[in-house]
């Protein structure tokens, strides 16, 4: 005996909640594939960053700290002050020394 057909189901009914599911996977999918990170670029590599400019020293436990001279020469120099900055400032704060 053939099958009626009411009103509410379509000879398709049923179909749409898997096109649903195929396009939301997709759609994450792709999101997903957007929003991850990119891969890390060092400095001073081919396509990374700009290359290392900064003078800096290198640490006993292999770390760098890069520094900026202000003031007079070195050589003129009668006192030498370190100046350390907090998490919130940079190498290039300084105490406004003047260069005469």
């Amino acid at each position: 005996m053939p099958r009626e057909w009411g009103r509410d189901e379509g000879r398709n009914g049923g179909g749409g909640g898997a096109a649903l599911l195929g396009y939301s996977s997709s759609a994450a999918s792709w999101l997903y594939r957007r929003a991850a990170a990119p891969a890390r670029a060092y400095c001073g590599a081919e396509r990374g960053p700009p290359p290392v400019t900064a003078a800096r020293v290198r640490l006993r436990d292999g770390r760098h700290l890069a520094y900026h001279e202000s003031g007079v020469a070195r050589e003129a120099a009668r006192v030498r002050v370190v100046f350390s900055h907090g998490f919130t400032g940079s190498r290039l704060d300084g105490l406004g020394a003047s260069q005469t």
